[in-house]
């Protein structure tokens, strides 16, 4: 059987997913957080000789820059010839997650986008603030005496939406899931929920081969709103967390997912 180390937070509330039986008779999964020691995460490399390794989200627990980037040196300095989901290939592309460098990447898809660069933008009525490295919509922020850190730059500042719809659309190994997950965007007095599920427009559909003809990764969830007629991208998550869509449809995306990376294989 193959194994896959998969790397990730104790924060990450989908791992219980990637742990079920349908995975198991499948694929033998070993779990290593971030906050375990380096030098025990080497010698796993050396000694199991991984056939993949999932890299998740390092950002949503305590993130600690310099432990998180030794740790990702390790594992493609050791990886022997295990293959890399998302075929991240440097310490950088884990920071794909930053919403300023989507943008960079992304811009014709997305509302305008900017560095943040003063609080009275933070204030205004026309616009939301993000954190540009955060998780769960934890990182938004609508008045500016929430802001977690001094330093502006730390945060985005996007052209705000009237959103009538929100989606949250999976792409597993270039294949679009036509079942999408509906969402409630975040305000100032309710936190984002995932609400049902819906399949998807053709129109939607055909926005989402855009994005990931240029963007794309082996699993990742892409938020897409509808506004003004029109189709906007919020943002791409790579390590994205999927328990809704399974409470929703009972569907578990990491079995789909094992399913999928075995066909590749």
């Amino acid at each position: 059987m193959k194994k896959m180390l998969l790397v990730t937070t104790v924060n990450d509330i989908s791992l219980s997913l990637f742990l079920t039986q349908k995975v198991k008779k499948k694929l033998e999964i070993d779990v290593f957080f971030f906050h375990e020691d380096i030098a025990m995460l080497k010698e796993k490399l050396v000694s199991e000789g991984y056939d993949y390794i999932y890299i998740r989200d390092p950002f949503n627990y305590e993130f600690d820059k310099t432990n998180a980037e030794e740790k990702i040196k390790t594992i493609l300095d050791n990886k022997g010839d295990a293959y890399i989901i998302d075929s991240l290939e440097s310490v950088e592309d884990i920071y794909f997650e930053d919403k300023w460098n989507q943008y960079l990447v992304l811009k014709e898809f997305m509302p305008s986008t900017k560095v943040l660069e003063s609080l009275e933008a933070v204030d205004s009525a026309d616009s939301i603030t993000k954190k540009r490295i955060s998780s769960r919509s934890e990182g938004i922020v609508f008045h500016s005496k929430d802001l977690k850190s001094d330093d502006l730059s730390e945060y985005i500042v996007q052209e705000k939406l009237k959103i009538n719809k929100e989606y949250r659309v999976y792409v597993l190994f270039d294949e679009i899931l036509t079942t999408a997950s509906l969402k409630s965007s975040k305000t100032e007095t309710s936190r984002v929920r995932t609400l049902g599920t819906e399949e998807l427009s053709q129109d939607v559909i055909e926005f989402v081969k855009k994005i990931t003809e240029k963007k794309n990764f082996d699993f990742v969830g892409l938020d897409v709103v509808e506004s003004g007629g029109k189709l906007y991208l919020l943002e791409m998550n790579r390590s994205c967390l999927f328990n809704g869509y399974f409470r929703n449809n009972n569907i578990n995306l990491a079995e789909v997912f094992v399913n999928k990376l075995l066909e590749k294989s």
